[in-house]
């Protein structure tokens, strides 16, 4: 999870704010990064960062459901103004998930194969959206199921998604 954090906030005050609970904060910006891949696998997300303040923080959670950010994995990160051409966008998108509370639209439909995924906060909170293909037998609701506490063997894998965008990301 990468977060902008603005200028005369630290990243021990984010910390101190996540152990607390409070994620959303007027000061602290969440622009994203890929969801955790599994293990020898990779993920790749693409996004512009401005100059400024950041946090690289992990929210995955261990046997102990204590995140690891609570353990120390946090990073700062400074980003400069650069003399090279500024890169845009990413590659161009052939579907956008938008988020907001509660819902989500995916358009087009997806199909199998692989894709280019814009993802766009449309909502009014943090949103973030993981993508998890199903193992056969089992449906979006056992998945959400096992999710809620992570126990026994998932009936499904993820696949794919950022982490939270703060509202208009």
């Amino acid at each position: 999870q990468i977060v902008r954090i603005d200028s005369g906030h630290t990243m021990r005050e984010l910390l101190d704010s996540l152990a607390k609970f409070k994620l959303q904060l007027p000061w602290a910006t969440y622009v994203g990064g890929p969801e955790a891949p599994r293990p020898g696998d990779e993920m790749e997300v693409s996004l512009t960062l401005t100059p400024g303040e950041y946090v690289m923080v992990c929210f995955i959670s261990g046997a102990d459901h204590v995140p690891h950010v609570m353990k120390g994995m946090a990073l700062p990160l400074s980003v400069t103004a650069s003399s090279a051409t500024p890169i845009t966008e990413g590659p161009p998108a052939d579907v956008q998930i938008e988020l907001r509370e509660y819902a989500l639209d995916i358009t087009p439909a997806l199909e199998a194969g692989p894709h280019t995924v814009r993802v766009v906060n449309s909502g009014r909170a943090l949103h973030h959206v993981a993508l998890a293909r199903l193992a056969p037998g089992h449906t979006a609701a056992d998945f959400l199921a096992w999710a809620r506490d992570q126990r026994g063997v998932p009936p499904g894998e993820l696949i794919g998604g950022t982490t939270a965008l703060s509202p208009g990301m």
